[in-house]
């Protein structure tokens, strides 16, 4: 069966989480899949080791790199009227004559419980990185003696507006707990991932050498999979960066989070999944809060 993704959902990790989402399911049955999220972020992601299965000697290619535009692929998919379909539903005479099935990503990774993903999470992170200069250009800026690092992502931009502002917080919340951070280890610093240069440069302004900035996506994410903790408000990209390198993520839901100076012991397996089983979930829509599993 060829599985083919009609959708690429906005933001880098979006359409990263959705893509290896459905991939890893078509990994599990041995079936091929297009991914347009992966063309347009290979600039970005050396994903060339993605393209062949390991555990599966007897299927040479798993994942093909899309070479026309998404919305093409829907155009196409409408005229021979194939309809988007969940993963678990059964297969129409027309998908088996055409042996496809058409898939909205971002839809089933949002009603999906993941188990295939978690299944084939290790060979997944480890086939996914930066191309090498993007890695060598951020261990230059991480510390040479090891000193702990604290990755932090500050969100601004969209989360102005994002959910009414529930998750947009102003600098004086994080200067206050980069201070305290900094206060209980001359050595540590802080990488800071973020889309409001004038926070870089406020942070700089306040802590100088102890500041490590990135500045653009790729250096963000892999800065951020490189600290030895993350913490930030709910975001797909501060949850890859912890997937990626299993890095310990504290998701911070309110101001008064960042009053606590905790570190996070939790990395995540999947999206809105933690290594403890507890789960980041919302409330009709609007608010976010971490449920057990259990």
């Amino acid at each position: 069966m060829y599985f083919i993704v009609e959708d690429c959902p906005k933001g880098i990790c979006n359409s990263m989480w959705a893509g290896l989402n459905i991939y890893a399911y078509c990994l599990q049955h041995c079936y091929s899949v297009s991914i347009p999220a992966f063309e347009k972020h290979q600039k970005l992601f050396d994903l060339k080791k993605l393209l062949f299965s390991l555990n599966q000697p007897n299927i040479h290619k798993i994942l093909y790199l899309n070479k026309r535009p998404w919305y093409l692929n829907k155009f196409f998919l409408d005229i021979i009227g194939l309809k988007s379909k969940k993963i678990s539903d059964s297969y129409s005479i027309i998908e088996k004559l055409f042996n496809i099935r058409r898939i909205k990503s971002w839809k089933e990774l949002s009603e999906n419980s993941n188990n295939h993903f978690i299944e084939n999470r290790e060979f997944i992170r480890t086939k996914i990185f930066p191309y090498s200069t993007n890695i060598e250009k951020i261990n230059s800026l991480f510390p040479n003696d090891n000193s702990p690092v604290l990755g932090m992502h500050l969100r601004g931009g969209d989360y102005r507006d994002w959910r009414n502002g529930k998750y947009f917080f102003n600098e004086d919340l994080f200067i206050n707990f980069i201070t305290k951070y900094l206060e209980q280890n001359v050595n540590r610093k802080c990488f800071i991932a973020t889309n409001e240069n004038k926070w870089s440069e406020i942070l700089i302004d306040n802590f100088g050498e102890k500041i490590i900035i990135g500045g653009d996506e790729i250096s963000d994410l892999w800065g951020l999979a490189n600290s030895n903790w993350i913490i930030g408000p709910p975001s797909t990209f501060s949850m890859f960066a912890s997937f990626w390198k299993n890095t310990p993520l504290r998701i911070m839901l309110s101001p008064k989070d960042y009053n606590d100076l905790f570190m996070p012991e939790d990395h995540i397996l999947a999206l809105n999944i933690f290594s403890s089983g507890k789960h980041l979930i919302d409330e009709n829509g609007i608010d976010f809060k971490l449920e057990s599993n259990a």
